[in-house]
């Protein structure tokens, strides 16, 4: 049995991380690791356990001039909770699109896989199969509008996918 519990007095969370977002000749854009610690986070059945993930990401960027100055854009992410079993705290996530198309316009699917004791984002449901498309829009370059559309999998309840729709406002400063 496992449980996320926030309800209780434990909820202490902290990310520790390195990230570099300079471009280097191989077109990486973005390099990270970190760990996320909540210490009594959740609950198993002995009690109370601290929630330990290791995160890395990174991103490849791909300028192409028929794109009016835009690029293609290719992302990784894998995370894993330090304090369960590989196979039951694992995160792959894996991002492909169009970046800044004509400056105007994002589009990037993302598909996702977590496992049944993963915590570090509530936008990614324990032990589900996902698949997001976002679509932006830059009104100017400190205001946009994004769009994202959401199907979830979760795969230990055989409950229907779950589908989401959020929608944003962006102001830069």
């Amino acid at each position: 049995v496992f449980e996320f519990d926030n309800k209780n007095d434990h909820n202490f969370a902290a990310y520790y991380g390195l990230e570099n977002t300079t471009r280097d000749d191989l077109n990486i854009i973005q390099k990270g690791v970190g760990l996320y610690v909540a210490p009594s986070a959740y609950q198993k059945t002995d009690g109370y356990s601290s929630y330990l993930a290791f995160v890395s990401r990174l991103a490849f960027d791909f300028p192409k001039d028929a794109l009016q100055g835009g690029s293609i854009r290719v992302a990784g992410e894998f995370g894993q909770n330090l304090n369960t079993e590989l196979t039951k705290g694992t995160i792959a996530v894996a991002s492909v699109g169009v970046n800044h198309f004509n400056q105007k316009h994002d589009f990037m699917v993302e598909l996702a896989k977590t496992g049944e004791q993963w915590l570090l984002a509530n936008v990614y449901v324990p032990d589900a199969d996902e698949i997001e498309f976002r679509y932006s829009y830059f009104l100017r370059n400190q205001i946009s509008f994004d769009i994202r559309y959401r199907i979830r999998n979760p795969r230990a309840t055989g409950s229907n996918p779950i589908l989401a729709t959020f929608m944003r406002l962006n102001y830069k400063f």
